[in-house]
Formats: C-alpha cells, sequence, structure tokens
C-alpha cells in the first residue's frame, strides 16, 4: 500500500517503452499521495482514512516512493462507489477474487480513457484478492452489475 509495485512499474516501463505512460491512483478517502503530489511535498493524514481499499490506506507515502510518483504521467482518485463497482464487475467478468485496492486500476482506466480522443491501447495491473467477509459483505450491499462498464 505505500506505493512499490507502482514504482516499479514505473522504473520497468520507462526502461522497456519510455513512450507509454504510466498513470496511478489512489482512494479518495486515502489521497495522501495525490495531495502529496499537489503540494510537491509529502503529506501525512491526521487520520486513518475510511476506505474499502485496506491495500492502499496509507497515512503518508515514504520518501523514496515519493520521488518515483512524481515521474507519473497522472495520477487518479477513485471514489469507493466506483471501487465497489469494478470490484464487482471484475469478479463477475473474470471469475476470480479480487479486493477493492485492485479494482483503483480499472477505476483509474476508465477515469483516464474518458478523457482520451481516439482508440488507445491500455495495460491494466491487477492486483490484489486477499478480503475479508466483512468488506466483502459492504461490496455487495448494493448490485452494481445491473449497469455494464464503458470504457
Amino acid at each position: 500500500g505505500g506505493g512499490g509495485l507502482l514504482s516499479g512499474t514505473l522504473i520497468s516501463t520507462r526502461g522497456l517503452a519510455p513512450q507509454a505512460e504510466v498513470i496511478g491512483a489512489e482512494p479518495l478517502n486515502a489521497n495522501d499521495a495525490k495531495i502529496s503530489l499537489d503540494q510537491g511535498k509529502i503529506h501525512r493524514l491526521t487520520q486513518t482514512p475510511d476506505t474499502l481499499a485496506d491495500g492502499a490506506m496509507t497515512m503518508a507515502i515514504g520518501e523514496i516512493t515519493f520521488e518515483y510518483l512524481k515521474q507519473l504521467d497522472d495520477f487518479l482518485e477513485i471514489t469507493e462507489t466506483e471501487m465497489v463497482y469494478w470490484t464487482q464487475w471484475i469478479m463477475h467478468l473474470l471469475k476470480i477474487r479480487i479486493e477493492p485496492t485492485c479494482a483503483l486500476a480499472m477505476g483509474a482506466a476508465q477515469k483516464w480513457l474518458r478523457k482520451q480522443t481516439g482508440k488507445k491501447r491500455i495495460l491494466v495491473i491487477l492486483s490484489g484478492g486477499n478480503m475479508d467477509q466483512a468488506t466483502s459483505q459492504k461490496i455487495w450491499q448494493e448490485n452494481h452489475l445491473e449497469e455494464a462498464p464503458t470504457l
């Protein structure tokens, strides 16, 4: 939850495909990295974030990670509703169990694609499948499968 996967993705992408854009995301309710990037310095949240994405529930990003995140092409905030929506749809379509933190990537892909013109080729990294029963119940309180995804 500290940006290590994203930092590693950035490093490898810059080495293998420097023209490719790398976009990061975090929950709007746990947006220490986004605030840090906007302010140009590490921001520490004052209270534990209230988010279903426990894998991204950090109080502050580390100094090393922050230096990598500054090199991203974009960094997006994803709402709890968007996370729930994509958690349900990824589980439904791929038949795999994921956690809400994993759904951040699809929420970011959708937001990013909506800002683009023309067709784009993208890679979405889905990582994280450790969801406890209480979180699972919250995810399925409301059915989002009636609204098909659009990208």
